[in-house]
């Protein structure tokens, strides 16, 4: 789904929908992962939507205005960078799944492949027709300036 308003690409409309029917598992997916846009755009792309593409590139370029360096895993559908994640427990959830939660922790993880899906989604758009930008290549070698990332062990196994 694409906000036409700013050109994110949400992941859900709504939050709290769970896993499992009762589950505990019920995330907060109202936001624009950048891995999970960029496979959209690829196949937005591939029927020739490409206005989609160029609205996610400027939404991107916004997105990480200032700090293309320290790009997330996702951002709210304005740009906002602050995800804090909080449980609603007046509110029963679907079917009683609880708790219903807004916001996301996961906005915080470093996942290395988003810089690649989105370098990936940015060549297509370009390949494909969409004009070059300056911002864009920005957006994709702006990580590159700063490797490896700081305070980061690269070689750490990390689990739930």
């Amino acid at each position: 789904m694409t906000f036409a308003e700013t050109g994110a690409i949400v992941a859900a409309p709504t939050t709290s929908l769970p896993e499992l029917l009762g589950g505990a598992r019920n995330w907060d997916y109202r936001y624009c992962w950048v891995r999970d846009a960029t496979l959209t755009l690829t196949a937005l792309m591939g029927g020739g939507y490409y206005e989609e593409a160029g609205a996610w590139r400027d939404w991107l370029h916004r997105a990480v205005a200032g700090t293309p360096q320290d790009l997330q895993i996702m951002y709210g559908i304005f740009g906002e960078r602050r995800l804090a994640e909080w449980e609603v427990p007046w509110l029963p959830g679907y079917c009683g799944a609880a708790p219903v939660r807004i916001g996301n922790a996961a906005s915080g993880q470093l996942q290395l492949d988003v810089w690649g899906e989105m370098m990936d989604a940015l060549h297509l758009a370009r390949a494909g027709g969409l004009a070059a930008s300056d911002s864009a290549w920005i957006c994709s070698v702006g990580r590159l300036s700063t490797w490896p990332p700081s305070g980061r062990n690269l070689m750490t196994a990390y689990g739930r």
